[in-house]
């Protein structure tokens, strides 16, 4: 008897859990052995994939601040990786690019999961690839907004662990204070 579609969901929620843990192994173990943050390779991938950024794109999707982009885009920069260069379309603005070099001395990992993962494509025919795609596609922006809506509450106002007072969570990071409630007597 065929699985139900309950368990069919369950076996893909699970194979989904796997996969994404399994990315962000892959994704540790290319920056432990080009002695990288995992934060590094995740801003190397995005300026693969969408191509140059400002710091301010960087920032928003990593989730860093503004001055620990600037230190990431430094200690990029200096490793041969990246580079600042000029926007074509506004010269005022400045945008990070891969260095092609650096992304040759890197390439090697990715070529042999590529590779691994073009066997496993093979095997699918074209209404299976589109599936496929869309799935994790539609997956990808749900958790992009899952990710927001993170950012979004993590902004709002929280309530001190003291319990007196109220601050943001960039408030609590920085080690800011607001002032105290006022309580109003019993």
């Amino acid at each position: 008897m065929p699985p139900s579609r309950d368990e069919l969901v369950a076996t893909l929620i699970q194979a989904t859990r796997r996969s994404a843990t399994t990315a962000v192994l892959f994704h540790g173990a290319i920056a432990e052995r080009f002695s990288l943050t995992a934060t590094d390779t995740r801003t190397l991938e995005l300026l693969d994939r969408l191509g140059p950024r400002s710091a301010g794109d960087i920032a928003t999707h990593t989730g860093l601040a503004a001055t620990s982009v600037t230190s990431l885009i430094d200690r990029l920069e200096a490793r041969g990786l990246v580079r600042r260069t000029s926007d074509p379309a506004d010269r005022r603005r400045v945008v990070v690019e891969r260095v092609p070099d650096g992304a040759a001395q890197m390439n090697a990992p990715y070529a042999a999961i590529a590779r691994a993962t073009m066997k496993v494509i093979a095997e699918y025919a074209e209404h299976d690839l589109q599936v496929i795609a869309d799935y994790l596609n539609r997956g990808a922006e749900a958790a992009e907004a899952a990710i927001a809506q993170l950012h979004v509450e993590g902004n709002a106002k929280t309530l001190h662990p003291s319990g007196d007072k109220k601050q943001t969570a960039a408030q609590a990071r920085s080690g800011s204070r607001v002032a105290r409630r006022s309580r109003s007597p019993k």
